[in-house]
């Protein structure tokens, strides 16, 4: 028979108390043990154990020995310092249908900006579909970011993609007015 699985979150936060159980019937002997900066505080030698995880925690086992009808079992489950698996947690992007004007308006440019709650320091980088043509804007801390847009050849969709230390997301707006458009500057 297959070694009795141990039951509990794959992340946890540092500074937190979880639980982890085993689902398997009639063990007996049970050691749990911890790998990582972490420490059982409850629930030793039972079928569900209570595990402190410290400040520094980041990663690491839950590990149990136990014995059935004879036999010697063992398992382990790797848990994760939850900000680990989801770097991107609780940042948000997007990109408003706003645009700034040009510095003397009738220039052919306009700024666009990356709205969300990204940290300073992140990095944003750009492509640009017209009316004819692509344009790339390579990465840069620049936002609002100045680009090319002419009444001639305005933007039709715009795509930001956000980088800030292991996060990275996209975001892309097909604009419901082509950028310039005279209607929806929001300021210079």
């Amino acid at each position: 028979s297959a070694n009795p699985s141990i039951l509990g979150p794959e992340c946890t936060f540092p500074g937190t108390v979880r639980n982890f159980s085993v689902d398997g019937q009639n063990l007996t002997n049970l050691n749990w043990e911890v790998q990582g900066n972490a420490s059982i505080v409850g629930g030793q030698g039972s079928t569900t154990v209570s595990v402190s995880f410290n400040n520094n925690w980041s990663g690491g086992f839950i590990e149990l020995t136990a014995r059935s009808n004879g036999r010697i079992y063992e398992n382990r489950l790797q848990v994760f310092r939850c900000t680990d698996l989801d770097p991107c947690a609780g940042l948000w992007l997007g990109i408003p249908d706003n645009y700034i004007d040009g510095p003397l308006g009738g220039t052919n440019e306009v700024f666009l900006q990356a709205s969300g709650n990204f940290p300073q320091g992140t990095l944003f980088s750009w492509i640009i579909t017209r009316e004819v043509g692509v344009d790339i804007y390579n990465s840069s801390t620049e936002n609002p970011r100045r680009m090319v847009a002419s009444f001639n050849n305005k933007i039709v969709r715009a795509k930001v993609t956000a980088t800030f230390n292991n996060c990275t997301k996209t975001y892309t707006n097909t604009f419901r007015e082509f950028i310039p458009n005279g209607s929806n500057p929001f300021g210079n």
